[in-house]
């Protein structure tokens, strides 16, 4: 009789979880009243899609850490954190929906997601935090949003896939080797005037990664193109181009979807965790 109970509750146990909130189809769905905890859906295999039914303003740390079998997540307007790990080591998730109003994506976040293939994040976002999307295999291309203010250390390192990335048009500091590994990148754009400094003096890369300042083109404003050949990190790329950034298509394209719900994709893992 006891393992018939045992048995019951167990079964129900992958419909219900304790906050109230619902598996239907493989869909978890998380309502108003429901309660989130740090590492409350670690580690579940029973839902392949979240789908957030009204507004949270923050995602607890590594809330859906380690789901397998997490594909897609849609999160609702209102949001203005995701937490340390929230989605980390999600091996099957391709597709986030970043809400307009998110402001902060803490470390690690999107780590060791190989199925991630693209992110479109809003204009709204200020922080990215260290090691925010490492190890995105199959990352291609990132913009960040003009205005952002932090861009921390490692935040996309061995994104091997990655091919181009577009950061903030500020001289705001930027963290230590955000792009170590990405052996594929052909091209960084910086839009500011004034060549962004380092965390430590460092670089976009490792010293070691000679071949990377060699391969990847850094793309400036043509005016500030002598800045960035004198410039400590800059200095070490072979190929310094200017670029006429108010006609960049990639620009254009993102104003457009920026109006709309934005949506991430596919594919990484971090170094110096």
């Amino acid at each position: 009789m006891l393992r018939q109970i045992s048995l019951i509750l167990a079964s129900l146990a992958c419909c219900l979880v304790a906050t109230g909130a619902e598996v239907r189809d493989s869909v978890l769905v998380i309502g108003a009243r429901d309660q989130l905890a740090e590492r409350q859906f670690e580690g579940r295999e029973d839902f392949h899609t979240v789908r957030f039914t009204a507004p949270v303003s923050e995602i607890p740390e590594y809330l859906f850490t380690g789901c397998p079998n997490l594909r897609e997540a849609r999160l609702h307007r209102g949001l203005r954190k995701i937490g340390r790990g929230a989605f980390s080591w999600c091996a099957a998730l391709e597709s986030v929906t970043l809400p307009r109003g998110l402001d902060d994506i803490a470390s690690q976040a999107f780590a060791y997601c190989p199925k991630l293939d693209g992110v479109i994040l809003p204009n709204s976002v200020k922080h990215i935090g260290a090691n925010c999307f490492s190890f995105c295999t199959g990352l291609r291309s990132i913009a960040l949003p003009a205005d952002m203010k932090e861009l921390e250390s490692y935040a996309f390192s061995d994104c091997t896939s990655l091919r181009e990335a577009i950061l903030p048009a500020n001289a705001n500091l930027l963290g230590e080797m955000i792009f170590e590994g990405c052996t594929s990148l052909g091209s960084i754009t910086v839009p500011s005037l004034t060549p962004p400094p380092f965390d430590c003096n460092s670089q976009p890369f490792d010293l070691d990664e000679t071949e990377l300042f060699e391969q990847c083109e850094l793309r400036v404003p043509a005016a500030s193109v002598d800045l960035y050949r004198k410039a400590r990190g800059w200095k070490l790329f072979d190929k310094i181009l200017p670029v006429k950034l108010c006609s960049s298509k990639f620009s254009v394209a993102k104003a457009t979807v920026l109006d709309q719900g934005l949506t991430c994709s596919k594919n990484s893992k971090p170094r110096q965790l």
